[in-house]
């Protein structure tokens, strides 16, 4: 159990940071692009 735990973990972690980057990335996009969205000239 603990071999299965320890795995489990391992790939939580993996998945958990790669969706911790992407949103990251898609806030700092919202965050680039948020004056020229809402710019209305």
């Amino acid at each position: 159990a603990a071999l299965a735990n320890q795995a489990f973990c391992k790939l939580f972690n993996s998945t958990y940071n790669n969706l911790t980057r992407k949103y990251n990335f898609v806030m700092y996009l919202a965050e680039l692009y948020e004056p020229y969205v809402f710019f209305k000239g």
